[in-house]
């Protein structure tokens, strides 16, 4: 169950970034359209999550000295500033944060492409590989942050099953998780009109459930989802605005956790 009223006040919400992603399409620069939309999206979850938790843009670095590869900006990060220290801050937001503190890293796309899945599956695997690891951190203090994707638009064939390209992307790479970590290096993909797709459980099924974009259930889902996680008890804004009978039976289905 939901409940309405807190839905119609997120949805408000939603609807201002509806707008503001719209008036950044008159915007003739695809660098900065492309930044406005990712402080839209930052904007909007910074109300849904703990008061330690701030939402940035720029870069994050390791403690071994990793040099990444894949990705050396991030569009939307989550930082706990509880989890460890902000290494530099400008007005703007753009930081330089170490990767103890990202509790999740969000790419952020005006039009979604293929390439573009493959590109974040290869950073979020990078990031998790030079997390901190378990001997240098007791387990319930070395969590992986999430990996998500929100886009305003796609290229990807509507009916094109999302959570089979990241499958077929993940085993073309050779990804192969160890003991504890995500089977999949995604954990969710919102796609604005399109749909949010989520790599989780439902009723006992684990694996690649879809939620359909009818009144904006996609980014209700996206948000909850982040809300929930950081939270780290289900009781974010999920708790009011996410009812799990949008969640379609997952496919593919797949275990969670490599254990």
């Amino acid at each position: 169950m939901v409940n309405q009223e807190a839905i119609t006040i997120v949805r408000a919400n939603i609807a201002s970034l509806h707008a503001l992603a719209k008036a950044a399409e008159s915007v003739n620069h695809n660098g900065l359209k492309g930044k406005f939309r990712e402080i839209f999206i930052q904007d909007i979850l910074k109300d849904y999550m703990p008061p330690t938790v701030e939402a940035l843009g720029g870069t994050i670095i390791f403690p071994d000295g990793f040099s990444r590869e894949f990705r050396n900006e991030d569009d939307v990060v989550l930082y706990d500033h509880n989890k460890s220290p902000l290494l530099l801050k400008t007005s703007s937001r753009e930081s330089i944060m170490s990767v103890t503190g990202v509790r999740a890293q969000i790419e952020v796309k005006s039009t979604l492409k293929l390439e573009d899945l493959n590109k974040a599956i290869n950073a979020a695997i990078e990031i998790n590989k030079h997390f901190p690891s378990n001997e240098r951190f007791p387990k319930e203090e070395n969590n992986l942050p999430i990996h998500a994707i929100f886009a305003f638009d796609t290229e990807i064939d509507k009916k094109s099953n999302i959570g089979e390209l990241i499958l077929n992307i993940s085993n073309k790479i050779k990804y192969s998780p160890i003991k504890g970590e995500p089977t999949c290096p995604i954990q969710s993909i919102c796609i604005v009109n399109h749909g949010c797709w989520l790599f989780t459980e439902n009723k006992g099924k684990c694996g690649w459930h879809k939620v359909e974009a009818v009144e904006d259930r996609e980014i209700l889902t996206f948000i909850s989802i982040v809300s929930n996680t950081l939270y780290g008890n289900g009781h974010g804004l999920g708790e009011y605005v996410f009812d799990t009978n949008w969640l379609n039976a997952p496919d593919p289905e797949m275990p969670l956790i490599k254990i």
